[in-house]
């Protein structure tokens, strides 16, 4: 017993150490400084969230594609996002109180938006789905071509990523350029 209990604990802590290796790739992607500005995210709390809401689609979408092991790691990223969530309220100075009450409406409306993302990424067509979620939260606007251009990006990523084993999709680099 103690040797499946062994085995059960790396397993957890290499999941933990894709997670976060993941995580921080997607964190990197969300906050690209040229997705922000008129026209594109909103340079708030709101939408930082949202543009990782965006990524975060893109990734657990395929894991939850991929089988137990997809559905461990799509776990354990939702894990750290929340870890990451934790500590930001902290680093603001929010009690524990304080962040229990703020957490559960972030994560609601982080699952609620990640819904709209997944479907419109699964939709038919999704480039039209896509320009309809960001238009609906105020992108496209006064902006040079930025959003056709972004969403030809995500759509390129969400295929590349769509192709990728459990294994490929750890290596995965998104790389936005204007």
């Amino acid at each position: 017993m103690f040797a499946g209990l062994k085995s059960w604990m790396r397993r957890s802590d290499s999941k933990q150490a894709d997670a976060a290796k993941l995580y921080g790739n997607i964190m990197v992607a969300a906050r690209h400084p040229s997705l922000f500005g008129a026209g594109k995210f909103i340079d708030t709390y709101d939408g930082r969230i949202e543009a990782l809401t965006l990524y975060m689609a893109m990734i657990m979408g395929r894991l939850g594609d991929l089988g137990e092991d997809g559905e461990r790691l799509r776990q354990a990223i939702f894990d750290k996002m929340v870890d990451d969530f934790d500590v930001a309220m902290r680093e603001e100075g929010l009690s524990d109180t304080g962040i229990s009450r703020r957490i559960k409406p972030m994560i609601g409306l982080f699952y609620t938006r990640l819904k709209v993302y997944t479907d419109a990424f699964r939709s038919d067509p999704p480039k039209a789905a896509l320009q309809s979620c960001l238009e609906d939260i105020g992108m496209g606007a006064e902006t040079d071509g930025f959003l056709d251009h972004f969403i030809n990006y995500l759509l390129e990523m969400h295929g590349k990523i769509n192709s990728m084993s459990l294994d490929n999709i750890l290596e995965v680099q998104f790389n936005y350029q204007d």
